[in-house]
């Protein structure tokens, strides 16, 4: 699903910062124009033990804590962050880098793509947190094997096609990305300034965006898949509680755009709106 040799090429580095701001709250708190909640900072304590014996003890607020630190061991992790009063724990024994590392190594297979190799870390890491790796509170790890979603892949992802995103303030591209999917695997990643620098511009995103597509698979491959939306409208979607509704509520506002949409996703997309979701 992933090349081994990915073309990364012309990627706006504004435009990147402003999609992985999408991930914070605050952020899409002050694209809607609102007050951002408060937010109360989260403390941590990381500890490297070593059969009874702690080895390290770190506050993310205090530092290190190791001077006359007391616990009862791995397994009462919720009454240590109750005492120390952090929100978080790791814990880590002195070996469990190394058996996550082994256990890794033994899985892999060289010639296998790098998400199938990543699972194989994943389930490592799985593994050693029944033993040397603890969370407090447990982390919910997605139940999803390599094989379902290669079969996702499969079903949902056009094929030697690429797959458009954009999102605009105003008419300025405020993020892009254009990913590049061979019959096999993801293997271009580029954005907008792919275009910019064969000389492309336009005036109104709505009218010019089949002007994009035409550009894209000109220079890379016909699109499979395109997501046009004002800045303002994916947030509106990212918030809300029925996101394929407030996605149909965009489309018909002409805020967003989506052109072209297999007709699978869009079947898909139906029955979700129609469910109320």
């Amino acid at each position: 699903m992933l090349a081994k040799d990915p073309i990364i090429q012309d990627i706006d580095a504004r435009g990147w910062t402003n999609l992985l701001s999408l991930m914070d709250r605050a952020t899409i708190d002050k694209i809607l124009g609102e007050e951002p909640a408060p937010r109360r900072e989260k403390t941590s304590l990381f500890i490297i033990y070593q059969g009874d014996r702690v080895l390290k003890a770190f506050h993310s607020k205090k530092g290190s804590i190791l001077s006359g630190f007391r616990w009862d061991g791995p397994d009462a992790l919720e009454e240590l962050a109750q005492k120390e009063n952090v929100d978080r724990l790791t814990v880590l024994s002195r070996g469990a880098l190394g058996n996550i590392h082994e256990k890794f190594q033994s899985g892999i297979q060289i010639e296998e793509d790098y998400v199938r190799q990543l699972f194989h870390l994943l389930d490592a890491v799985r593994e050693e947190m029944s033993s040397g790796l603890r969370f407090y509170p447990a982390p919910k790890i997605p139940a999803v094997g390599y094989e379902l979603l290669k079969q996702m892949f499969n079903l949902f992802v056009p094929k030697n096609a690429s797959i458009v995103f954009y999102i605009f303030d105003a008419e300025s591209v405020w993020t892009s990305l254009i990913i590049g999917v061979s019959e096999r695997d993801f293997d271009l990643l580029t954005s907008h300034d792919a275009l910019i620098a064969d000389g492309f511009t336009f005036t109104d995103w709505r009218t010019d965006y089949k002007r994009i597509l035409e550009a894209v698979g000109r220079k890379f491959r016909p699109s499979g898949l395109a997501m046009f939306a004002t800045l303002k409208s994916f947030a509106q979607i990212i918030r809300s509680d029925k996101p394929l509704s407030a996605l149909s509520a965009a489309q018909e506002a002409n805020e967003v755009i989506l052109d072209p949409l297999p007709t699978l996703i869009k079947t898909l997309l139906g029955a979700g709106r129609l469910l109320g979701r």
